[in-house]
């Protein structure tokens, strides 16, 4: 049917009605004055008729994350809830879940070019397999992305504590699944149209 991908922090996620998130914390907690909150709408662009989620293009997606940009482990500190249609997600800690930075990731050299193109992108992956077994599936995933082909967002690879959408010019959400001894499959995209610090 489908499949799913992978994150690095606690993460609730939304779809339709329901909403819910939460889980212990796999290490110390942080200092509350270390942690960063964001709230973020998309706009669904693709989304495949198989998947099991009540959802369709066109739909709004909905949601909130924190994390600790100063933490070494994400999955204590952080959380994420995402509201699609009726459907409520939420990341499990226990989980393999990142927050992955990328900077100044070096493109083959493209026809024209003098330089090869340099990018940066903040990546974050959550999966709950619990979630994704009412539906038949092994596994579930979301993935944040925020691109920005020039590589001038990030000096460097460390977490950021602030984001600023107006600087990446590529921002989406991905919906994973995976099942039994299948392979991955994207299941739907959506455009993240706003992203505001809470």
């Amino acid at each position: 049917m489908a499949k799913l991908t992978k994150l690095i922090i606690l993460c609730c996620l939304s779809v339709g009605g329901l909403a819910s998130c939460g889980g212990p914390a796999a290490n110390a907690s942080p200092k509350t004055s270390s942690i960063v909150s964001y709230r973020f709408t998309a706009t669904i662009e693709s989304y495949s008729a198989e998947a099991p989620l009540a959802a369709a293009v066109g739909d709004s997606i909905s949601g909130t994350f924190k994390y600790d940009p100063t933490a070494i482990s994400q999955r204590a500190p952080s959380m994420m809830q995402v509201i699609i249609g009726t459907t409520v997600f939420n990341a499990d800690l226990i989980e393999p879940n990142s927050i992955v930075i990328t900077n100044d990731t070096v493109h083959t050299l493209l026809s024209g070019e003098s330089t090869p193109q340099k990018s940066d992108i903040f990546s974050w992956t959550v999966n709950n397999s619990a979630f994704a077994s009412q539906f038949g599936l092994d596994n579930f995933q979301i993935v944040i992305s925020l691109h920005d082909p020039t590589g001038t967002v990030f000096n460097n690879s460390l977490i950021p504590s602030q984001l600023d959408l107006n600087n990446f010019s590529d921002s989406s959400i991905f919906l994973n699944e995976q099942v039994h001894n299948g392979g991955g499959l994207n299941i739907g995209r959506a455009k993240i149209t706003s992203l505001i610090r809470e």
